[in-house]
């Protein structure tokens, strides 16, 4: 968990019930990272076919490469909301895609599976293929980052959800965009959301398509991030994160089968249970504690049994339970038998992955 006196962000990656009945890794990766007064949350999902046996490496190579890329943009846009904006839409993309093949390059040759860098051409390229998403989040502004398939959701105080980037129309069943695409810098989807003038999200959440893709309905899925909301409130973020990892196993063995990440970022403020909450539980606990002061002070005082009996103990304050609400209530029923292979789209079509 990464935190900063406005933004926590914590995240959960599960490997998929197909990947599990296959003898496959898990796919997908998740990294938080803070920066002076910012955080960053970023998610990655190999495809995982046959052409694409690296992807694993690759989707960590993404958000590695995307983290660093906001944390180095931030630092030298001296944090200017203005500055950050413009390189972010006029540079991020190139060098995102960039760097991360860069990366692949140079991880490809110390592995030994090619000489020279030189070597490693297009179809490479595939064997590492990942989608990526990530978040810079400030109090001032957020700025997302997407490149190929899964969800980035915003929950506002009332529980309204909304989907602050655009969606791609060509991202339909398992087609995505990628890193290894040819000219894949120009799918790269940026988006600066001021927060000035305006309430800022109560959450945010990114996750991969393998959760989106375990619900029938697009509204069954968007509730997700309303529960997640009411959970946190009730019970704290560290409470949420520690039940997160059965609930998307359970979501996979029941949904889309695939490797399931999940990255919550909640305003600080919310991100432990509610003051009440605290308060009643120490008063729960002090109050035996004060009931046995004042029946020595009354013993003391000669006070006989009597009155020590006259008035019933009063009844302990209840808290809220700390279990979460059950699986049924944050997920929708099994989606449709579907097959789960990836495509990825590029200037010739899609090609099987």
């Amino acid at each position: 968990m990464v935190s900063h006196p406005f933004w926590t962000v914590s995240g959960k990656n599960v490997r998929g019930a197909a990947h599990i009945r296959h003898e496959k890794p898990c796919q997908d990766a998740f990294l938080p990272l803070q920066v002076d007064d910012a955080v960053i949350a970023a998610v990655a999902d190999g495809h995982g076919s046959q052409r694409c046996p690296f992807s694993d490496e690759g989707a960590w190579m993404a958000v590695e490469t995307v983290s660093g890329l906001l944390q180095e943009l931030y630092v030298k846009a001296e944090k200017d909301p203005a500055v950050i904006e413009k390189l972010a839409k006029e540079k991020l993309p190139h060098l995102l895609v960039g760097r991360w093949r860069e990366r692949v390059k140079a991880a490809h040759v110390a592995q030994g599976r090619v000489e020279s860098a030189e070597a490693v051409d297009d179809a490479v390229l595939v064997q590492y293929g990942s989608t990526v998403l990530a978040v810079l989040a400030t109090e001032v502004f957020l700025l997302f980052v997407q490149l190929g398939d899964g969800d980035i959701l915003t929950v506002a105080e009332d529980g309204q959800v909304s989907a602050p980037l655009p969606k791609d129309e060509r991202l339909m069943a398992n087609e995505t965009t990628s890193l290894c695409s040819p000219r894949a810098w120009e799918d790269v989807v940026v988006q600066f959301y001021p927060l000035t003038g305006r309430p800022a999200p109560a959450l945010v959440m990114l996750s991969t398509d393998g959760y989106s893709n375990s619900f029938s309905k697009q509204e069954d899925f968007h509730q997700v991030g309303t529960d997640f909301l009411q959970l946190i409130r009730e019970h704290g973020l560290a409470t949420v994160m520690q039940h997160m990892g059965g609930w998307l196993e359970q979501t996979s063995q029941e949904g889309s089968g695939d490797d399931i990440t999940v990255s919550l970022l909640c305003q600080f403020r919310l991100a432990e249970p509610m003051i009440e909450e605290v308060s009643a539980a120490v008063e729960m606990l002090e109050e035996p504690v004060k009931k046995k002061a004042t029946r020595s002070r009354k013993k003391a005082e000669g006070a006989t049994a009597t009155e020590l009996e006259a008035k019933p103990e009063a009844k302990p304050k209840r808290t809220r339970a700390t279990k979460p609400k059950a699986q049924a209530e944050t997920t929708a029923q099994p989606p449709a038998k579907r097959t789960r292979s990836k495509q990825v789209v590029n200037e010739g079509g899609t090609t099987h992955e």
